[in-house]
């Protein structure tokens, strides 16, 4: 098994990837229930769904950023590189 060791930038747009995935979850969770709107129990949050809609780009960017990079693409094992990116990612934020 090969000894993945990813570069620091990776691990940094690894972690801004995470942090956005983390933005996203919470951000959705402010918005009022489709159907609560629908029963006219609750209004759209347009200002909310618009936050949503650029935290969900710049979502979409960062993943680009992670797994369009080249030491991932020339990883022998991509999984297991993947793996070792994640786990300095949250290694780096726990120390």
């Amino acid at each position: 098994m090969a000894d993945y060791v990813p570069p620091a930038e990776l691990v940094e747009a690894q972690q801004a990837l995470d942090a956005a995935m983390r933005a996203c979850e919470q951000l959705a969770s402010e918005l009022p229930a489709w159907s609560a709107i629908q029963r006219g129990e609750a209004e759209p949050d347009l200002d909310g769904e618009q936050r949503l809609a650029d935290a969900r780009a710049e979502r979409a960017r960062l993943m680009d950023r992670v797994y369009g990079d080249e030491w991932l693409k020339r990883a022998d094992n991509w999984l297991q590189a993947k793996q070792a990116l994640e786990k300095a990612a949250r290694a780096d934020v726990a120390s």
